[in-house]
């Protein structure tokens, strides 16, 4: 006989079965907890970033991580025990940052902290460790103000005032050059603030700074900079900006006449990915670092041969400083009489001559790093050693100047003016491109399709494969043409799939209450399903695109230099433009479309097939984005999981800008977009351009609800 819990007069379980239940499962917990054996070990938190635009710094800081702690385990460990590290990603982000190293801390009970790269995250989990006093080293953070006013916040690298004024030096008085432009990210900590370090220092030393350049952080085309850093006069550029920017600027730099050996940068440069996308643009370029593989130090030496040995290539700067920072906190905290973190802030303070990967480096009284400072040259594609310098800089932040002490830039502007025109024009007509296929979806659904840009960025990688997989056997041109064929039917086909699995259900529901946000948030969710699968299947770290249309390949009209690339593209998407327009107007199909889009039912009663036409429609939309993935890859030299997000946000404004659901409308709209933000461009702004584009828009709708070419009709596509 089975005996059941007796039910309460409400028809629950009595009193007495509760009780049995919960002394179960606490004996459950009891017993599972004492099966788990004790840890006994040093643990320590790092945060990095192993996903986001700066994959690159993140991964290679990890491995020099790794290989430090697989060291000091091998000999026995620190104070007897082994050193475990708890790897978090912050994603690129600062805001991700300050969370991870929260959770390191709370959740992990983390001793010290390692991270980060990238100075504005080193700002914001450093905030966090020294509220919370749990000791920090940064391997390569910069910025000044990293450390300052920190107590528990160390660094194993120079800062900017060191190597900002280790470049001034370098340039006027090694290079003897006497006027230099400066070209940044005006938005980012590191950028700017090496940026007023040099000028500070070059200045001082009787140099001239020719003209001073901010750009919105994520920008990615940079001719219209380019061309008035050219006009300036300048003998030198100083770019202190991370690799992923330098491998775009260095392409354009050379379509608009700019020598390869004219650019000096920072420690962002160092990055294997710089190298294989623009390393010949660069050739005989300088930067400031703290390290070169062929460094003439004997650590440095013993620790190329061994990293070699471990992952079977050659170590770049970061990985060394990742190591060199693994190693002086497991140094410090041997030297401390106890596992705790006051004792380990003390040791890592007392630090004096530690011979690490990237030279002999002590803390001073700031908590930085007093070490040598390399100067490195870009040369037949690789990084070579070219002289070491010793800052003369205290390491405290520098004054900056004010901007009057640029040359005042003598170029005529009818001539910067019209440059920025074509370049306007070639990038707005990409935009276009991609503007066509939110513009096509909505006339026939009224749907805003937010997987667009997504969709465009596998299109470009299916380019990528497609043509690296054909490179060898057939011209690199027939090649990408082929490739972007397959490109626009492999993303064709994604379009189709989207469209019968996340949109297609939600339709065939009927109207209801939420029946137009449902769609939207749908869109929402596969974007970010589509961002994550591509950064779980192809890595968050820039590819390099083939380059099948060279740099030196320009067309000048007058004094105005146009990439080859720029001019395919516009020619492109006219012709694309024109060919939709006569299937919207002269076919069967065009013609469906436009009966769907005024009424569906009436559409059906007409013996139009809808779903077949809707599945038509995305498929022919995504090959379009497919098509414009390819030309700006071929113009950009890189691919990878967020590229999408700023050109598809730049696109869906073109296309409300112009009309959504008119094909002239989403033409003019990003042609619009791309004058006007080429045009911001040539004044002293420095912020974003997307910030005046979303004005504009605005100020349009304001006036014409329905865009400049849209109509509040349904009829049109």
């Amino acid at each position: 006989m089975i005996l059941l819990p007796r039910m309460n007069r409400r028809g629950g379980i009595g009193t007495w079965s509760v009780r049995v239940l919960a002394l179960l499962i606490t004996l459950a917990s009891l017993v599972t907890s004492g099966c788990k054996p004790k840890v006994d070990d040093i643990p320590i938190g790092a945060y990095l970033s192993l996903s986001g635009p700066d994959s690159s710094f993140g991964t290679d800081v990890r491995d020099g991580i790794v290989m430090a702690i697989e060291e000091v385990n091998a000999h026995g460990g620190v104070h007897g025990k082994p050193v475990r590290v708890i790897y978090e990603d912050d994603k690129s982000n600062s805001q991700e940052a300050a969370n991870k190293v929260r959770q390191l801390i709370d959740r992990d009970g983390a001793v010290a902290i390692l991270g980060e790269v990238a100075s504005s995250r080193s700002l914001a989990g450093g905030l966090i460790c020294n509220t919370k006093k749990i000791p920090m080293v940064t391997p390569s953070s910069t910025a000044v103000d990293v450390t300052e006013g920190r107590e528990y916040v160390f660094r194993t690298c120079f800062t900017d005032a060191q190597q900002g004024e280790v470049a001034a030096r370098f340039v006027k008085e090694t290079l003897k050059k006497d006027r230099v432009a400066i070209f940044y990210a005006a938005q980012d900590n590191y950028s700017s603030g090496l940026a007023d370090t040099f000028k500070s220092a070059f200045v001082g030393l009787g140099g001239t700074i020719t003209l001073e350049k901010g750009y919105q952080k994520g920008e990615t085309k940079f001719t219209t900079y380019l061309q008035a850093i050219k006009a300036s006069g300048a003998d030198m550029i100083f770019a202190p900006v991370y690799y992923n920017d330098m491998a775009q600027i260095g392409p354009q730099a050379a379509q608009v006449g700019i020598a390869s050996s004219s650019f000096i940068g920072g420690d962002g440069w160092d990055a294997d990915d710089l190298l294989e996308t623009t390393g010949a643009e660069l050739d005989g370029s300088f930067f400031t670092d703290a390290y070169a593989p062929d460094v003439p130090w004997p650590n440095s030496a013993a620790f190329v041969k061994a990293f070699k040995a471990k992952y079977g290539r050659v170590p770049g700067a970061i990985a060394a400083q990742g190591y060199d920072g693994a190693k002086l906190l497991c140094e410090a905290i041997e030297r401390a009489p106890q596992v705790t973190p006051e004792a380990i802030k003390t040791a890592l303070a007392a630090t004096k001559d530690f011979a690490g990967a990237t030279g002999t480096l002590t803390i001073d009284a700031h908590h930085d790093a007093n070490k040598p400072v390399c100067i490195v040259q870009v040369k037949n594609k690789a990084f070579h050693f070219f002289a070491e310098l010793t800052s003369h800089s205290t390491g405290t932040a520098p004054h900056v100047l004010a901007q009057a002490d640029e040359v005042a830039d003598t170029a005529p502007f009818a001539e910067k003016l019209a440059a920025a025109l074509v370049t306007g024009l070639a990038q707005g007509a990409m935009i276009a491109l991609v503007a066509l296929g939110y513009t096509m979806v909505y006339g026939v659904l009224k749907l805003i399709n937010f997987a667009h840009s997504e969709v465009f960025m596998m299109g470009a990688y299916a380019g990528l494969f497609a043509i690296m997989a054909l490179g060898g056997s057939m011209h690199p041109a027939l090649a990408g043409a082929v490739g972007t064929v397959l490109a626009m039917g492999a993303s064709a086909l994604l379009g189709i799939t989207i469209e019968r699995l996340a949109y297609r259900p939600l339709r065939k529901r009927g109207k209801g209450p939420l029946a137009r946000v449902t769609p939207l948030v749908t869109a929402l969710g596969v974007s970010v399903l589509l961002q994550n699968v591509a950064q779980l299947c192809f890595t968050a770290r820039f590819r390099p695109y083939p380059r099948l249309i060279p740099a030196s390949f320009t067309l000048r009209l007058g004094g105005i230099s146009l990439s080859g690339s720029s001019v395919i593209i516009f020619i492109v998407t006219v012709v694309v433009m024109v060919l939709l327009e006569l299937l919207v107007k002269r076919t069967w199909f065009g013609k469906a479309m436009r009966a769907l889009s005024a009424n569906e039912d009436a559409a059906r009663l007409m013996g139009i097939h809808t779903s077949s036409v809707i599945a038509r429609t995305f498929a022919l939309g995504s090959s379009l984005a497919a098509l414009g993935a390819v030309l700006y890859c071929l113009d950009q030299s890189q691919v990878y999981p967020t590229m999408g997000v700023v050109i598809g946000t730049r696109a869906f404004v073109a296309a409300v800008l112009g009309g959504i659901g008119s094909i002239t409308g989403a033409m003019l709209g990003g042609l619009l977009l791309g004058v006007l933000g080429e045009l911001v461009k040539l004044t002293d702004y420095s912020g974003g351009v997307d910030v005046l584009v979303f004005l504009v828009l605005i100020g349009v709708l304001l006036v014409r609800p329905a865009g400049l070419l849209g109509s509040s009709r349904t009829e049109k596509v």
